[in-house]
């Protein structure tokens, strides 16, 4: 039987969430961008909860597959990949601006070399703002590799996973099914 999941409050989630990121980017004001980034953490969460209990039922028919050993099949392997890596998945579906991120940095480098032949008291803070650009693009670049790797790992586990595996993959859905929070 399958089980249904309230989702009615997700459209007033994501409505309240764009009033918060609306008033941070009106206010102009660092601590609003704090309240907002923190109420994204806990919609994150909440979205991630609401697709676990829609996939519950199959949950528990992948559990038994993985616990008796039985081959998985294609349902299974989509539980598998909701349960741990749906987030990832769809992440890289969505972002388009690594290409751009390369782009920039690179741009950005060669202005360095630019300014840093000679460095003089005049150039030496262009050197230090292009230095503060390029910063911010590491952490996006790194997420975006270290999302499309942590997929890579995953579908080379799942294609033939072997007991090991399958013991450790039904733990963490059934922890994910047992928890509150999941």
């Amino acid at each position: 039987m399958s089980q249904v999941v309230d989702t009615s409050k997700v459209s007033e989630v994501i409505e309240d969430f764009k009033r918060v990121s609306s008033r941070a980017i009106s206010c102009d004001d660092p601590a609003a961008f704090e309240q907002a980034e923190a109420q994204l953490t806990e919609i994150e969460g909440y979205v991630r909860e609401l697709e676990q209990a829609m996939w519950a039922d199959e949950a528990t028919l992948t559990l038994d597959h993985l616990e008796n050993g039985d081959a998985l099949t294609a349902t299974d392997r989509a539980v598998i990949r909701t349960f741990l890596v749906s987030d990832a998945a769809h992440y890289l579906n969505q972002e388009r601006d690594f290409d751009d991120w390369v782009a920039e940095l690179n741009r950005l480098i060669s202005a360095m070399q630019s300014e840093s032949d000679p460095v003089t008291r005049e150039n030496i803070g262009e050197l230090r703002g292009m230095l503060r650009d390029a910063m911010r693009l590491f952490p996006d670049m790194r997420h975006y590799v270290e999302e499309r790797n942590r997929l890579a790992r995953f579908d080379c586990a799942v294609e033939e996973p072997d007991a090991a595996t399958r013991r450790t993959l039904a733990k963490i859905i059934r922890e994910q099914l047992c928890s509150p929070t999941r």
